[in-house]
């Protein structure tokens, strides 16, 4: 049984549009709802529990619903290779302070 939803997650979700090639940017979210940048993210964190709501930086980048496995696969894949690119900095980061001492 799906949450009620509040009145910013409902403007919010009215904005998104389905499939990967229907992309809407935070700036076009902000610019129709008046809702910052910083809450859309905690929004779209959010509605992410019940609605496949993935985020792209192709393309100028954006938010849109899923409409296929394939579509949540590659942002799947995507939030997989940005945690990949953060462990290997964090590594070097210890690294350098390692050295530091």
């Amino acid at each position: 049984m799906k949450k009620e939803l509040t009145k910013r997650q409902k403007q919010v979700l009215s904005v998104l549009k389905y499939g990967g090639e229907n992309l809407t940017t935070t700036k076009t979210i902000t610019n129709l709802t008046g809702i910052s940048p910083r809450d859309i993210r905690q929004i779209i964190s959010d509605l992410r529990e019940e609605y496949p709501i993935c985020s792209t930086t192709y393309n100028g980048g954006g938010y849109f619903i899923a409409n296929t496995n394939k579509e949540i696969g590659r942002f799947i894949r995507g939030i997989q290779n940005r945690i990949n690119e953060h462990e290997v900095t964090i590594t070097n980061m210890i690294r350098h302070v390692n050295k530091l001492r």
